[in-house]
């Protein structure tokens, strides 16, 4: 789960929980953190991708400091809760591309609907590089996605 510690938005957490009782068991990792994660502002969406790293959306600092190099971003967590990569959404001193919500779909791709400017981008996480797979000329904000007519062994990350 993904939280944001109120009144400060740059503080953020993701926690775990024991899946059969419900209960707290630990905090996976947070902006507390001197490697990647430190730029953990804000997160929502959250993923679990083919590679079994966590995919985590994090925007960037607001309003960001002048001639910052912070964007918005998705961090990629190993299963130990060390950040070991990230996909910047934008570029710094450039317009904003933030995402809430993300979803590894067909072809193992993560798509990740930017809220801002109403595409959706289609991203190889080997790569990094990215498509637009909907424009804003079909879509308004988007923000949630679902594919209704998965192969379900795209979905199926644990052997």
């Amino acid at each position: 789960m993904s939280d944001l510690a109120a009144p400060d938005p740059l503080t953020g957490y993701v926690l775990r929980f024991n899946p059969e009782t419900g209960r707290f068991v630990g905090v996976f990792t947070s902006n507390l953190a001197t490697d990647c994660a430190k730029h953990l502002h804000r997160p929502e969406g959250l993923v679990f991708g083919p590679d079994e790293r966590l995919y985590v959306t994090a925007f960037r600092g607001n309003p960001p400091a002048p001639n910052t190099t912070d964007t918005d971003k998705i961090l990629i967590f190993d299963g130990t809760g060390a950040c070991v990569d990230q996909i910047d959404l934008d570029q710094s001193n450039q317009p904003r591309a933030f995402a809430q919500a993300i979803l590894f779909g067909p072809g193992g791709f993560l798509f990740v609907p930017i809220n801002n400017t109403g595409e959706v981008r289609r991203y190889d996480v080997v790569s990094g590089g990215f498509d637009i797979f909907a424009t804003s000329a079909h879509l308004g904000e988007p923000w949630y996605l679902t594919f209704g007519k998965t192969d379900p062994a795209t979905l199926d990350y644990m052997p």
